[in-house]
């Protein structure tokens, strides 16, 4: 510091345009440091706001997922149930069909039917 003030006396200046110029001097340092410091946490407060926003956002992430895969298996489940609602309207209608046939018989007898069919309504319960 002492080298600033004799190179500004040889100069010429007076003692207070020295005095000036290095207090200048001086508060540009600080204002510099303390720029460099505030950057430096601005950048720390940085990283710390983006990795708890990606936190956040890994969480919200999984929440949808999880209410996507919850509605899917509540779709999932309806459309089984209406296929299966659907096989018995169907077995229904062919057990009608089928005791139409038998009451419009002649004579009610028995309708001879193949071996494996007779044995598949049986299963059906007949």
């Amino acid at each position: 510091m002492g080298a600033v003030f004799a190179w500004l006396a040889a100069r010429g200046l007076s003692t207070i345009a020295v005095y000036g110029i290095v207090a200048l001097l001086a508060g540009g340092g600080v204002w510099a440091w303390s720029a460099h410091k505030y950057n430096q946490g601005y950048a720390a407060g940085e990283t710390h706001e983006r990795t708890a926003w990606q936190k956040q956002r890994d969480i919200d992430i999984a929440a949808r997922e999880a209410e996507r895969k919850a509605t899917q298996a509540e779709i999932d489940r309806l459309a089984a149930e209406l296929q299966l609602d659907a096989q018995k309207r169907k077995d229904e209608q062919a057990d009608d069909d089928l005791k139409t046939a038998l009451a419009a018989t002649p004579g009610r007898k028995q309708i001879c039917l193949p071996r494996k069919v007779a044995r598949a309504l049986d299963r059906a319960g007949r």
